[in-house]
């Protein structure tokens, strides 16, 4: 942070100058030679709006310049969970969700989503109540791939973008989708072998 310092008084270098964030003392430092004085603020303590001002002293007079104002973000947007279906029917309906998380308030999340090699459209995503979770709800009219990514913007246009993912839909879904459908219907078909093969033994 700099501050000039101007007047008839002279010399302008080897003044005191202080440094006030909202009101509060910060430093003293002094002019150089053209009556320029810069100033070390750590904003780590700070998050949001903060005025700043510099006083300075002559002969025993002081002066403060005018407050200017500050804005220190430490803001943190995270998307911790997108949920949508890998594979869906052409034609059928998918709902899309995600859950962010956010220092400040969200103020959009926007989804982006083409088809092949067509280009991204944007829309809306709309939250779930007082909840973190936001949700897109569209039809999947052709059969291919998908491709989307959501955006994230908080009330200090804090941004937050996600990766690409993917959604197949196809006229036909394959039967098992499910690994434990998978491995019971296995388990059956291991149990009957083993009762015919002792029936055969008989």
């Amino acid at each position: 942070i700099s501050a000039e310092l101007s007047g008839n008084n002279s010399p302008l270098s080897n003044m005191n100058l202080s440094l006030y964030a909202n009101g509060i003392f910060i430093n003293t430092t002094k002019t150089n030679a053209d009556g320029v004085v810069y100033f070390d603020l750590n904003c780590s303590p700070y998050n949001g709006i903060i005025s700043l001002s510099v006083q300075f002293d002559t002969l025993g007079y002081f002066s403060t310049s005018a407050v200017k104002e500050l804005f220190i973000t430490g803001g943190i947007i995270n998307i911790t969970k997108i949920d949508y279906p890998s594979q869906i029917l052409v034609d059928s309906n998918g709902n899309i969700t995600v859950w962010v998380n956010s220092t400040f308030d969200i103020s959009s999340v926007v989804i982006y989503l083409k088809y092949e090699n067509e280009a991204y459209q944007g829309y809306s995503m709309k939250r779930i109540g007082n909840t973190n979770q936001y949700y897109f709800n569209t039809t999947f009219s052709q059969e291919g791939n998908y491709y989307f990514y959501m955006v994230a913007h908080d009330i200090h246009n804090n941004v937050k973008i996600s990766n690409i993912e993917t959604i197949t839909s196809s006229s036909t879904i394959p039967e098992f989708t499910n690994l434990m459908e998978v491995v019971a219907i296995i388990f059956v078909i291991y149990a009957i072998s083993l009762i015919l093969c002792g029936e055969k033994r008989r």
